[in-house]
């Protein structure tokens, strides 16, 4: 085994490759909950190491591997409120009739209503 394969499974001793496995199965998990979208990156960084060639001549490079996760999460959606001049807020809508407003109001005219059929 050689190239990326070979420098996942061995870097930091198989760590990155757990690594990269736990951010997939997180990133999956949260894709399926959510619908949303979720992103796996994997960087490898290589540095030369020309001043520690071994006995043999072969170039020396340092290798570090990293993932990270962008995971989905559910988006919360905006509430409408209302604010007035004291600054109180509020969901109801001050211009809309509450349920009480609307009974009581229906109770005014039913009573007018009768009144006016008794006359």
């Amino acid at each position: 085994m050689s190239g990326v394969l070979k420098i996942l499974s061995d870097a930091n001793r198989g760590r990155a490759l757990r690594k990269i496995e736990e951010n997939l199965l997180e990133c999956l998990g949260a894709t399926k909950h959510t619908g949303g979208k979720s992103t796996v990156t994997i960087k490898i960084d290589m540095e030369l190491k020309e001043s520690l060639k071994d006995r043999r001549g072969t170039d020396m490079l340092d290798i570090t591997v990293d993932s990270s996760a962008k995971v989905a999460t559910v988006k919360m959606g905006a509430d409408t409120m209302y604010v007035d001049d004291e600054l109180h807020i509020s969901t109801r809508d001050p211009s809309q009739m509450t349920v009480d407003d609307v009974v009581k109001d229906a109770g005014k005219q039913l009573r007018e209503s009768m009144d006016k059929k008794e006359e």
